[in-house]
């Protein structure tokens, strides 16, 4: 079973943890959140996790929130120590879609499957049309 971190700059690994439990409750049990704050180095967190990872046979799935920031930068480098996944831009389809799966199947095939739902999630909208205005 993969051990799985929602990672971010401020709150939002809290607040994705939070609204995944109002959706699927106990299925968020046991994710552990890294939020840095202003003063703080996330390369202590990183040196602190990779301690738990080089100890642990386990897979880690690790959700960070934004792409080459400091939070990801730092949390990359613990690919080199154990089975260590590393996804970013996190969202909520994300997470949920980490989090309804299969925790023991960190495939590449299972993480690009993800990321597209991820994705599909991802739209925008200008206007209502007019079927859509009749039905309300």
């Amino acid at each position: 079973m993969a051990n799985i971190i929602l990672a971010s700059h401020g709150e939002l690994a809290k607040g994705m943890l939070h609204s995944a439990s109002m959706i699927i409750g106990d299925l968020t049990k046991g994710v552990e959140v890294f939020c840095l704050y202003p003063g703080q180095n996330p390369q202590d967190y990183a040196d602190q996790l990779r301690l738990k990872i080089e100890n642990s046979r386990d897979a880690w799935i690790i959700l960070a929130d934004i792409l080459g920031g400091s939070v990801h930068t730092a949390l990359s480098q613990l690919t080199a120590f154990g089975d260590v996944t590393i996804l970013s831009g996190m969202n909520l389809n994300l997470v949920l879609s980490v989090l309804l799966g299969d925790h023991d199947d960190v495939s590449e095939k299972r993480m690009a499957h993800i990321m597209d739902e991820a994705k599909t999630g991802i739209t925008c909208r200008k206007s209502i049309d007019k079927q859509e205005e009749e039905d309300f």
